[in-house]
């Protein structure tokens, strides 16, 4: 049985790059709201700090009802958000898993 956790920064780094794409071209505001929350959290992530996974974990939830919500209330955008959405559910379950591994060993 493999007991090493994913790796944490890779879903958090793609979440980062979905929500830049998905917002800079008209809500800039809202872009730089959206990823300071993924910036402040990256050197947590780095060490593995089981604090900060738990947090990501919370965090990771906002994206989600984030992206689908917008998959419903914006039909120009709808394959963005649902692209959002399961980067942010791949995200969660990821850190899910990393912070279960690092509270157990």
């Amino acid at each position: 049985m493999n007991t090493q956790a994913p790796n944490p920064l890779i879903p958090v780094l793609g979440l980062l790059l979905v929500v830049v794409t998905t917002f800079v071209r008209d809500h800039w505001l809202l872009t730089v709201g959206l990823v300071v929350p993924l910036l402040v959290i990256l050197p947590g992530l780095w060490r593995r700090n089981p604090k900060t996974l738990g947090g990501a974990c919370m965090l990771s939830i906002v994206y989600v009802v984030m992206g689908i919500m917008e998959s419903f209330a914006n039909p120009e955008q709808r394959a963005l958000a649902v692209f959002l959405t399961a980067t942010a559910l791949w995200a969660f379950v990821t850190l899910l898993l990393a912070a279960r591994s690092s509270r157990a060993g």
